[in-house]
């Protein structure tokens, strides 16, 4: 999304996830911004830099059986 504000530019920055103990080893350069709910350069952060947020995804679960997709199709396959 770009915003025109007087001048200037500005263009929404991605999102990085990236695992919490690099963000715990760059906490001298970072700081956390409420606005948005990421961690941000100190100093240059509002515009420049990257946008770095907690690696979301979790370990994934073991699973035995057939292939979890190939079930959804075939119960969705049964439904219809």
């Amino acid at each position: 999304m770009q915003r025109i504000a007087g001048a200037r530019l500005r263009t929404q920055r991605r999102r990085h996830y990236v695992a919490p103990a690099l963000l715990v080893a760059l906490r001298p350069c970072l700081r956390y911004s409420y606005g948005r709910s990421a961690y941000v350069l100190r100093v240059v952060g509002e515009r420049h830099g990257p946008v770095l947020r907690p690696e979301r995804r979790r370990s994934q679960q073991p699973f035995s059986g057939r292939d979890r997709r190939a079930q959804r199709g075939i119960s969705q396959a049964r439904t219809a």
